[in-house]
């Protein structure tokens, strides 16, 4: 039995140390911590993986920066990242509900949901379905991300029996700055980094699933 894990964050972002990052130019928020004492327990979750810690990258770290681009630029920017953003909310959505329709034995699937890791999970998915209604609400809809939206809200039904007992355990929000990514004032765990503000599950669902960099487009 194959569990892929989410890696997302749902940990409240930590005051980043001044040391210089080596190996890894987002290790403060990469940081995973994978744990197997070898018995057969363990190897049940063990593909769940751990989550990453969410915090704010160090000072010295290489960003892709696009402050010198025009409003009309920066606006189809911003739009860019929102739809990669939300083809990431699918992805990671897709993956639990593949997971989920894989396992055939009601008692081994009970014991998968019951399992603190597999908790864990699903309250990273309860995220997920979060940033990818944030986006949904904040953005004029385009024909294609109206079918990513109509992908999302199919993985979210479908994924239902799973996140509904969890639906009231997300992350607190409050109003703060635009996120970077999702482009909304409400939201959980904001992280200042360059002249952005971000959402910590949104920074690290971006940096996890899409490999890229966090952007320095200025949030209009």
């Amino acid at each position: 039995l194959t569990l892929a894990p989410v890696n997302l964050s749902c940990m409240v972002p930590s005051i980043p140390s001044t040391a210089p990052v080596e190996s890894d130019r987002y290790n403060a928020l990469r940081q995973l911590a994978a744990t197997n004492d070898g018995s057969p327990q363990e190897d049940l979750f063990d593909d769940f993986g751990d989550f990453i810690a969410a915090s704010q990258p160090s000072s010295d770290t290489t960003v892709t920066s696009f402050t010198t681009t025009n409003a009309a630029q920066s606006s189809l920017l911003q739009s860019d990242l929102q739809e990669k953003c939300l083809e990431a909310c699918v992805h990671v959505l897709r993956e639990a509900n593949d997971l989920f329709k894989s396992i055939d034995d009601i008692n081994v699937l009970a014991e998968v949901i019951g399992d603190d890791r597999g908790k864990r999970y699903l309250e990273e998915v309860v995220e997920v379905e979060r940033i990818g209604r944030r986006i949904i609400s904040s953005k004029t809809v385009e024909t294609d991300d109206c079918e990513l939206s109509k992908q999302l809200e199919s993985l979210c039904k479908a994924l239902e029996p799973f996140t509904k007992p969890l639906e009231h355990t997300h992350m607190e929000e409050e109003k703060g700055a635009k996120c970077g990514l999702c482009q909304c004032e409400q939201g959980p765990a904001h992280v200042k980094y360059g002249i952005n503000q971000f959402h910590a599950p949104c920074a690290n669902l971006f940096l996890h699933v899409t490999g890229e960099l966090l952007p320095l487009t200025p949030v209009t």
